[in-house]
């Protein structure tokens, strides 16, 4: 029986030093030029994350992350190619709420989002969905937002008590795109 363990361990170790390492799935085209970004992670099958400050758009690495509030930061997922946008398919039938200079929050049938969804024009005119997933109230809280920009797909957690933290989270998941498309 001895004899047999010691048989059975060898074959063990022969057949795990005879596997190739793992391979992770390729990274989509378009992402490549991302992935070098300072800052950026994989995060997941075909996606990069990066942390952001929501204060001034520099990007966190180490212990600067950590050294951050949650309410301070933006965590920005970005994805390749076109997402269907998650929000919009809970605006039929939504009730709608005009916040005025250009905010709409609408609240779906569903009371999963009790809180509702902002929607908003972001930089360059883009739509802006905005899911409130904390807070007493609509309005100050946690957002997960979605924007699409030129192929790539945004969606980022920040916090938000006003129109101008929105706009400014959305500024700055723009501003990080357009220098990342730089280099």
């Amino acid at each position: 029986m001895h004899l047999f363990r010691i048989l059975m361990t060898l074959l063990l170790v022969v057949t795990s030093a005879c596997q190739g390492p793992h391979e992770q799935s390729p990274m989509h085209e378009a992402l490549r030029p991302y992935m070098h970004q300072p800052g950026a992670e994989p995060a997941g099958g075909n996606a990069l994350a990066v942390y952001l400050s929501a204060d001034d758009g520099r990007v966190l690495v180490g212990g600067a992350r950590a050294g951050v509030a949650t309410t301070s930061r933006i965590r920005l997922l970005v994805r390749a190619g076109r997402v269907p946008d998650a929000y919009t398919r809970h605006e039929k039938g939504a009730r709608l709420a005009d916040e005025g200079d250009g905010f709409v929050r609408y609240f779906p049938s569903c009371d999963a989002f009790a809180l509702g969804i902002v929607r908003f024009t972001g930089p360059d005119g883009r739509r802006v969905h905005a899911r409130q997933s904390s807070g007493g109230t609509p309005g100050d809280g946690n957002y997960l937002a979605e924007i699409q920009l030129d192929g790539i797909y945004f969606e980022y957690l920040y916090a938000a008590r006003n129109h101008s933290d929105h706009l400014r989270a959305a500024e700055i998941v723009s501003q990080w795109f357009t220098r990342a498309s730089e280099r």
